[in-house]
């Protein structure tokens, strides 16, 4: 938006009123697709730790972030212009890149386990702590 600003909502999850949480995350998504999370009970250090370790992963060439393509359970990278979210638009893809990770340690999904990348990195949560 041009010139303009964009006043995001904002989702308090120190509430009590779950229900009332769930139905912010909704209207938030629905609405504008985007919101902010207050009182989630994670600490800043690990915030500042995974946000960091995001970006060295984006910042990797294309080339090694293939190695990690998304797998058939929807685990891993996955480039730009892959996924077109908007079926009408006339766009090839849309130009964003994602890494898809599901539920960690447990052992009863019934999908592939997630894909990381290789050992010297801290992406994996486990060794962020």
């Amino acid at each position: 938006m041009a010139g303009g600003s964009l006043d995001l909502p904002v989702v308090d999850l120190a509430s009590p009123d779950l229900k009332s949480a769930v139905d912010a995350v909704r209207k938030a998504c629905v609405e504008s697709g985007f919101f902010y999370v207050t009182n989630h009970g994670i600490q800043d250090g690990l915030l500042e730790a995974l946000f960091a370790e995001s970006k060295k992963f984006f910042e990797l060439p294309l080339e090694e972030k293939m190695l990690l393509q998304r797998n058939s359970a929807h685990r891993g990278y996955t480039a730009p212009y892959a996924e077109k979210l908007d079926a009408s638009s006339e766009f090839q893809g849309d130009l964003k890149e994602s890494f898809y990770i599901g539920a960690v340690g447990d052992v009863d999904m019934p999908n592939d386990p997630n894909q990381w990348p290789p050992k010297e990195s801290d992406f994996h949560l486990g060794r962020i702590q």
